[in-house]
């Protein structure tokens, strides 16, 4: 899916209420930059399974995680 959308003098673009919905974004998204262009992503929230630090955390679940801490 390509959208077009409209970038105002400040900066600010509106994201498809279908794209909001699609991906979980509320008020929040992460914007990096990468060779082919930007890239927008929903911020993990604490309720996703280790949220961002996934790479570091070997995919061990948090309850392994609480347990190993105990």
């Amino acid at each position: 899916m390509v959208e077009v959308v409209r970038v105002t003098k400040k900066g600010q673009i509106t994201i498809p209420e279908s794209l909001m919905k699609k991906y979980g974004i509320t008020n929040e998204i992460l914007v990096e930059e990468t060779e082919g262009g930007l890239l927008l992503r929903r911020v993990p929230s604490p309720d996703d399974d280790l949220g961002s630090f996934k790479p570091f955390l070997k995919g061990k679940t948090s309850k392994q995680l609480l347990r190993e801490a105990r």
